[in-house]
């Protein structure tokens, strides 16, 4: 078990590295950073307990326990700078840190005051008194409260990337869903063991400390793996969303009126909607006009939203092209593909939702006239 652990901070620590070389201006790979640094440090802790290193040494026994209450902070101010896009920390977001600055103090209070040796201090984390006790069921608490914020934030941001992107893919918060699952599943296996070691006494308190790290210590290959296939490292502020709707708002009825002229000029003469990857930032510079002014216009004067008004274009491109004959020898995905939708899913969900026939429906229609 003692390599699992081993095999855990080393990789935490690499996955650190690697941020540490993209962070850049991105205050959330700088946080995902400091996570990881933090969970190496919590792994290696467990790691020297397990080959017995803190029995020759207690002097250094136990401080890296407390750590766990930093993981459910870290993950949630994480995902909360990631679909925000914040450049700086705000100062209140350092009271998510008090119960581990809290705890730690008595730790370090009871050990040095007390001048504990290794089996004290053991018996004090396996057979803990109230302040103890109440830390390890805190630790199982945060966790889950910071998960289930995540989830509420995750549900309340997710609708507004069509307000700013004409696609989902690649900035549809599936990276930060794939990282819930392992966070998950780890609170799963903490309430489970502590019901079994707790109220049961089936499970040694030892051991579900052994199946919780072992758990922790397969997180960061979990993590490395879904970054590098969401290409977060690269893409560490990619996503951005609208802050308050149009709170504010300078632009007048007459300004609303002249940009939507323009929009519709655009779209029918330039048809930038055939660029898969558009958002409301490329056709705002190219209208020169601000997001916000465009994302409100669209709001406003066409009575819907970005994603829906650009992919209505891509819809009506492939329906034209369908009746012209000189793309008879086209399959209707090439067609969709080039029109301006990412994948098929996501034109035959468009397709169907503004035409209420799905696109073979459509075209076996075409045939029959």
């Amino acid at each position: 078990m003692s390599y699992l652990f081993f095999m855990g901070f080393m990789q935490a620590l690499f996955l650190a590295l690697i941020l540490f070389g993209q962070i850049k201006d991105s205050v959330p790979n700088k946080i995902l950073m400091v996570w990881m640094l933090t969970l190496s440090v919590n792994l290696f802790g467990t790691f020297l307990t397990s080959s017995g290193y803190f029995m020759k040494n207690p002097q250094l026994f136990g401080y890296d326990t407390t750590l766990v209450l930093l993981h459910g902070p870290f993950s949630f101010l994480y995902v909360t700078y990631y679909i925000n896009q914040r450049k700086t920390l705000r100062r209140e977001e350092f009271y998510h840190f008090i119960p581990y600055l809290f705890y730690t103090s008595y730790f370090v209070y009871q050990v040095r005051v007390n001048d504990t040796d290794y089996e004290a201090i053991k018996a004090l984390i396996y057979t803990p008194d109230f302040i103890v006790l109440s830390m390890q069921i805190s630790i199982h608490f945060i966790l889950l409260v910071y998960l289930l914020l995540i989830l509420l934030r995750l549900g309340k941001r997710n609708g507004e990337l069509e307000e700013v992107y004409s696609f989902k893919e690649g900035v549809n918060l599936q990276w930060i869903r794939n990282m819930l699952w392992p966070l998950i599943g780890i609170a799963g296996i903490i309430v489970i063991s502590t019901l079994f070691s707790d109220l049961f006494t089936l499970m040694t308190q030892e051991l579900k400390a052994r199946v919780f790290y072992g758990c922790l210590s397969v997180l960061p290959f979990y993590l490395l793996f879904q970054a590098i296939r969401h290409d977060i490292f690269r893409m560490g502020s990619r996503v951005s969303f609208a802050k308050e709707k149009y709170t504010g708002s300078t632009l007048s009825k007459n300004e609303s009126l002249v940009i939507a002229f323009r929009l519709d000029q655009l779209m029918e003469q330039e048809k930038p909607y055939l660029d898969s990857y558009l958002s409301i930032a490329k056709l705002a510079d190219m209208l020169d006009t601000h997001p916000k002014h465009l994302s409100q216009v669209i709001n406003e004067q066409r009575q819907t939203n970005f994603f829906n008004y650009i992919n209505k274009y891509r819809v009506r491109e492939v329906q034209e092209r369908l009746n012209n004959k000189a793309y008879q020898h086209f399959t209707i995905l090439s067609i969709a593909l080039d029109a301006g939708f990412n994948t098929k899913s996501a034109f035959n969900s468009s397709f169907k939702k503004m035409t209420g026939l799905t696109p073979s429906e459509y075209k076996q229609r075409l045939h029959s006239k």
